[in-house]
């Protein structure tokens, strides 16, 4: 995880314990890393829910994300990411992923319709461009929101839509 900091910016800023173990219990880690101890009958712990809002990250998205295999939920809203999602991100079992409050941009990002475990994606940035037929991939979603992209055409009829706007920040 420690790679994942660095390359978000996070290592040595105040509030966060970077020489502790998120999962250990001890640090400042309980409203920005949740894990899931279940594991081998108790004995190991997994990171499951990670919530990086609101800390003016302004990098890239780091592909590192997919070193966490248990990683369920990912809140990285409201920073000032660029970029694009990365094509590993593919292979992330993600049911909840928000991204919204960012400066993301490009195409519709084809890794995230790879990504059949979603239920919520937030994806409030400046994406363009046509919304992709394989979006319907995503027969587990319930919740899309594109607002503020300049996306254009049909949301396919298996998903569902919160909101869609045409204006990017």
């Amino acid at each position: 995880m420690k790679v994942i900091w660095g390359k978000l910016g996070l290592v040595g800023k105040k509030g966060w314990d970077f020489d502790k173990d998120p999962c250990s219990g001890e640090g400042d880690w309980l409203s920005s890393v949740l894990c899931d101890c279940s594991f081998e009958f108790n004995t190991t712990c997994h990171v499951t829910e990670l919530i990086i809002d609101y800390q003016n990250i302004s990098t890239a998205l780091p592909s590192e994300f997919t070193k966490l295999p248990h990683l369920q939920l990912l809140d990285l809203s409201r920073n000032y990411l660029r970029g694009t999602i990365p094509s590993e991100w593919a292979t992330m079992r993600l049911s909840t992923l928000s991204l919204m409050g960012n400066r993301l941009s490009g195409l519709f990002p084809t890794a995230l319709t790879r990504m059949t475990t979603l239920i919520d994606l937030m994806l409030r940035n400046c994406f363009h461009g046509p919304i992709p037929d394989y979006v319907k991939n995503l027969r587990n979603l319930k919740t899309l929101d594109l607002g503020f992209n300049n996306l254009n055409g049909e949301i396919p009829s298996s998903s569902s839509l919160l909101e869609m706007q045409s204006t990017c920040l």
